[in-house]
């Protein structure tokens, strides 16, 4: 059953203009409409001021908020009045609401999110007990020079795009094969899948309704296909939220072509386009290769008790 302030954040969604991963439709797919809520503060005439969104989950028993799979950003995002311009003016705005958000979040054993990159200002956070490490993220903002954004790529990736104008990239409707390829290209890494494919399913018959994603593959004359990306998007940006290759075909640079493919379709929507980063420096570097802005956001945790303090260092989640 739905919180009091789940259902108040419902009701103020529709007028703000959220990030995609924070939209009530998404957490409801990622986490199911019991595995999250979310905190808001307003203002004297009750304008939205600040809203704070978390996903709720149990290990051994101890009640968490973490990051739900398949979701970039979490947390808070603020809201500053219209005639507010002076930085010492919007620093108090920040300690003030955040300070509100914080004293309505739950208590918790443990507390980990990371916060969008709009949001840069933690220093409330800390004092209230919350650690902090910075992650990264690639941001193209501008893609509406075509010519521009394919001479600001890497030599090698143009070349690799280059190599797979012959394959047939299309769209498809075909969840399954671009799951396959991306819990092949990680299984390759050795890694497993940071989601199952029934998550995925679900957000994707979300996002097929409402028309914020598109799924493209590339095959060959054989019908082999090569590699396979899903990219979701809201109004304001599209983002890399998966893709795979086949191990056994990579150097046909499918992976590039699709990546290529999908910044122009988003060029044409007038979005920026989020790579949504990577600490793993094979996949940081792919990226960087497109010509992306090196973007920090900040990685947030506050463990509850101390046992919780030394599982978060021993297991070397704060890295």
């Amino acid at each position: 059953m739905s919180s009091n302030s789940q259902s108040l954040y419902r009701q103020h969604a529709a007028q703000l203009r959220l990030p995609l991963y924070f939209q009530p439709f998404w957490l409801d797919a990622v986490a199911g409409s019991d595995g999250w809520d979310a905190a808001l503060a307003f203002d004297r005439g009750g304008h939205v001021t600040g809203l704070w969104v978390y996903c709720l989950s149990r290990y051994y028993g101890f009640q968490v908020v973490k990051m739900p799979p398949l979701t970039a950003y979490s947390g808070p995002l603020l809201f500053y009045p219209a005639n507010m311009t002076a930085q010492e003016s919007r620093y108090a705005f920040d300690k003030k609401v955040l300070g509100e958000l914080i004293e309505q979040l739950p208590p918790t054993a443990f507390f980990y999110q990371e916060w969008h990159p709009d949001l840069r200002n933690w220093l409330p956070a800390h004092w209230k007990g919350f650690r902090q490490t910075t992650r990264y993220t690639y941001l193209l903002p501008d893609l509406q020079d075509w010519n521009a954004v394919f001479d600001g790529f890497r030599s090698n990736v143009r070349t690799h795009i280059r190599k797979a104008e012959d394959l047939r990239v299309f769209e498809s409707d075909d969840v399954e094969a671009v799951f396959r390829l991306y819990a092949l290209s990680l299984e390759k890494q050795g890694l497993s899948a940071p989601a199952t494919l029934p998550v995925l399913q679900r957000i994707d018959e979300v996002l097929h309704a409402r028309h914020q994603r598109l799924l493209l593959l590339a095959e060959d004359e054989q019908g082999r296909r090569h590699a396979g990306i899903y990219v979701v998007w809201d109004e304001q940006s599209a983002y890399y939220l998966l893709s795979g290759a086949d191990p056994g075909l990579r150097s046909s640079g499918a992976l590039y072509r699709l990546v290529w493919e999908a910044l122009q379709w988003a060029g044409r929507k007038r979005l920026s386009f989020d790579f949504e980063g990577s600490m793993l420096e094979p996949v940081e570097e792919v990226f960087r290769g497109f010509g992306a802005q090196l973007t920090p956001h900040h990685k947030v945790f506050r463990p509850g008790n101390r046992l919780f303090g030394l599982l978060w260092e021993w297991k070397g989640w704060g890295r």
